[in-house]
């Protein structure tokens, strides 16, 4: 039964199915609310879902990277549930910069990781990211519908091999 882990709560070393890490703009008033929306499509497909939005995020909290404060909790989270995800999802809003986000989507890509890019028409940095993610061979999809349909196929593929059922 896949399941949503939601920023504080870890999730298991070891799942029962394939993962994804909802990446991208998250700025509290500024960037559109995606996340449930996307999540839901996961976790219809069978997929656990990390998403680092919390509900209880409080802006005031500072950046300070000390071991134990919030903001180094949350930022640890998001880098080791990236880590652990079988899949980055990234959706990119012509709201905003999502700066944080372009860090990540850098990190992935130096990793090899499996990632699907989602850069809205208008996001103001989506030239820099399709020549990179082009260099890195990550898809980047101007619609989000077209980019959950590249995730689909790429975790069935992943489902597949797992259940030794892939046909080569």
């Amino acid at each position: 039964m896949p399941r949503l882990f939601r920023s504080p709560d870890r999730a298991p070393l070891a799942l029962d199915g394939p993962s994804v890490f909802l990446a991208g703009s998250i700025e509290m008033g500024k960037a559109a609310l995606w996340q449930p929306r996307v999540a839901a499509y996961f976790l219809d497909a069978g997929v656990h879902v990390f998403d680092p939005r919390r509900t209880d995020w409080d802006a005031s909290w500072a950046h300070d990277p000390t071991p134990g404060t919030p903001f180094h909790t949350q930022v640890s989270w998001e880098l080791d549930h990236i880590a652990a995800a079988d899949l980055v999802y990234f959706r990119l809003g012509a709201e905003g910069p999502a700066v944080i986000s372009m860090l990540e989507l850098g990190l992935v890509l130096g990793q090899g990781k499996p990632v699907v890019i989602h850069a809205e028409e208008g996001y103001m940095r989506r030239g820099n990211i399709a020549i990179t993610a082009r260099r890195h061979n990550a898809p980047v999809f101007a619609r989000e519908d077209n980019a959950l349909a590249w995730a689909d196929a790429h975790l069935l593929g992943l489902k597949r091999a797992r259940a030794g059922t892939l046909v080569r």
